[in-house]
């Protein structure tokens, strides 16, 4: 996650390196989402026969050669492409990695053990991305990028060397327990509207702070510090109810999400008020995207890292799209605008989610691969 944003940090140091214009390097974050979008099903179908550790550690390898020659890069064209290829890893990376690390644990610890994970995407823009900047600011921009490779070998080295062939008792987790494709689209929209509510708001938090609320310029670290950090626990307090509880955890995250966005729409003036909610939207994001994927794991239609595919295309695409909407409020209205517009697209993809037994069909579908795994469990008579 911190290799994915962390050229918004760098923006004019970049631009002034390569000579480009800062909306050049703001595609190096935009193409990103969109290769991730196109590719992650595609990439995880031709994959699908390979091990996710050997996926996962060929993914952190990219991320080593490629983040060093994002480094090395004399050009904007070399640096571009270097971001594309890091790009098609991490599609591959948000594909494989639920289902690694659910399979690495019994049934009653996996939603504990994503919500941990998924701390890592809270704790990117708290910690990765502001080191990397103060990094880049101080020694250049291709200082980070070298760090970032550093780190990056260290985590290839773990996983080659701690992760196990295989998970626990049962293996890695190949298909969903209760299979269903209707239930799984609702996921993949509901994915896309929370994501795009969440970015319609986040791309213009700050301007937001300091012309709505008027938040001054110094303490505008502090109060993105507040809300990332609520991102950290919202993700961590979701864990014990991610085994059976993932669409109330869904449902309740987005429902605060929402009303913290039109908390600030209408009441946005107020300093500590704002800062109060920016936090709820940092929390409930948080917990919305472990609960999507928890529950993505648990209807996928067919293998689980296909739907993990499935469900990190509709993340990017809300990214994408979230930032796009945000920007075209924020010309056509006002900045305070983009707090009202994302809580609409939050309240529609609340209403999806409640809808989700009326849009399922009653009858579930069973796939004949699941049913030979289920009886393969049953004991011998």
């Amino acid at each position: 996650m911190t290799t994915e944003s962390l050229p918004i940090g760098l923006l004019t140091s970049m631009a002034e390196d390569l000579k480009h214009s800062v909306s050049a390097i703001g595609l190096l974050v935009t193409g990103y989402a969109i290769v991730v979008v196109i590719v992650s099903v595609p990439l995880t179908h031709l994959t699908r026969r390979l091990s996710r550790r050997t996926v996962l550690s060929g993914m952190l390898a990219t991320l080593v050669v490629m983040a060093l020659a994002s480094a090395l890069a004399h050009s904007y064209s070399l640096l571009f492409a270097a971001r594309l290829v890091t790009a098609l890893a991490q599609a591959l990376f948000w594909s494989v990695v639920t289902s690694a690390v659910a399979g690495l644990f019994p049934e009653p610890a996996r939603g504990r053990a994503l919500s941990l994970m998924f701390t890592g995407t809270a704790l990117a823009p708290v910690l990765g991305v502001p080191l990397g900047t103060w990094l880049g600011q101080r020694s250049g921009w291709r200082s980070a990028f070298v760090a970032l490779s550093v780190l990056a070998l260290l985590t290839f080295a773990a996983v080659v060397t701690l992760l196990p062939r295989a998970g626990a008792p049962g293996g890695e987790v190949t298909y969903g327990a209760i299979p269903d494709r209707r239930r799984y689209v609702v996921v993949l929209v509901v994915t896309t509207l929370g994501i795009a509510g969440s970015l319609t708001a986040f791309t213009y938090v700050t301007p937001f702070l300091l012309e709505v609320s008027h938040v001054t310029k110094g303490a505008l670290a502090l109060c993105l510090g507040i809300s990332g950090a609520a991102g950290v626990v919202g993700s961590l307090a979701s864990g014990p109810f991610l085994g059976r509880h993932a669409p109330g955890v869904v449902l309740s995250s987005l429902a605060a999400q929402s009303g913290a966005l039109l908390t600030l729409y209408f009441f946005g003036d107020g300093k500590v008020l704002a800062v109060a909610m920016l936090g709820i939207v940092g929390g409930a994001t948080a917990s919305m995207a472990a609960g999507l994927s928890a529950r993505g794991l648990q209807i996928a239609p067919r293998r689980t890292d296909i739907a993990a595919a499935g469900i990190s295309s509709a993340y990017n695409l809300g990214i994408a799209g979230g930032s796009w909407v945000g920007g075209l409020v924020l010309t056509g209205f006002s900045v305070r605008a983009t707090a009202l517009t994302a809580a609409l697209l939050v309240l529609a993809s609340l209403l999806v989610a409640f809808a989700e037994p009326l849009i399922a069909r009653r009858r579930v579908l069973v796939l004949p691969e699941t049913r030979l795994l289920e009886d393969a469990r049953k004991p011998a008579p």
